[in-house]
């Protein structure tokens, strides 16, 4: 029983730090994602993740 609960809070603490990465393709537009202030990137590892998209309410 212990097996099977360990393996599946695990799993469970692996799928909940996962994180997705909006692709960008452009280079030029992604590199001005990341240096617009308000600051968009807020983990610092030079990529936009979807949770970091969601919370921007105004791209001038």
């Amino acid at each position: 029983m212990f097996k099977k609960t360990a393996f599946y809070l695990f799993f469970l603490i692996i799928f909940s730090t996962y994180s997705q990465i909006v692709s960008i393709p452009g280079f030029q537009f992604k590199l001005a994602l990341l240096s617009h202030i308000p600051v968009i990137d807020l983990n610092g590892n030079r990529e936009i993740e979807v949770s970091e998209a969601i919370q921007v309410q105004v791209l001038i």
